[in-house]
């Protein structure tokens, strides 16, 4: 009993104290770092792919060749890791998707993929890479990440002679990947 009363077993105890405690911080900030870091690049990754596969149906989309962006978002649905690619247009109805009785189905606008630019009456034009992405539950029970990513209106879409979009529509959908 003595022994806990020295000066030296008060200092080497605090000392122990002090170095389990800032132990404990060092780890806790490395790992939140990591994993900020992680999320980080897992959202680039994801956005990445997303702008991928943009860019594949761009031409198809221009000469509306439905049948080969539906190929081209079939062929990349199947990848490891891919849950599911659907197109939306701006009412929120699937035109295309990995899913073949998701199409010509419409979404509830104030659902978690869609608040991101339909919270306000007025859709926002564009999004920051936090706000197009969001995790969510599968119904399998493991957790998902999904991203939005607007497919612009530009000059090609507003002249071709078979499906002209006006050229006062900034955004004319959106890619879910």
């Amino acid at each position: 009993m003595k022994y806990f009363k020295t000066l030296s077993f008060r200092v080497l105890g605090g000392t122990f104290i002090l170095l389990v405690c800032l132990t404990t911080l060092f780890t806790y900030v490395t790992v939140k770092f990591h994993r900020d870091q992680t999320m980080e690049y897992v959202f680039h990754s994801a956005n990445t792919l997303s702008d991928v596969i943009k860019n594949s149906m761009h031409y198809s989309m221009l000469l509306n060749r439905n049948e080969d962006v539906y190929q081209i978002i079939s062929m990349v649905g199947k990848e490891p890791g891919v849950e599911g690619i659907r197109i939306y247009n701006k009412r929120g109805e699937i035109m295309f998707s990995t899913d073949k009785s998701e199409e010509k189905t419409v979404v509830d606008m104030h659902t978690e993929a869609c608040y991101g630019c339909h919270s306000q009456e007025e859709p926002l034009q564009s999004l920051t890479i936090d706000n197009k992405t969001r995790i969510y539950n599968s119904p399998r029970g493991y957790r998902v990440l999904g991203l939005i990513n607007p497919i612009r209106n530009e000059k090609g879409c507003t002249e071709n002679e078979c499906h002209a979009h006006p050229p006062d529509k900034t955004v004319l959908g959106v890619l879910d990947v």
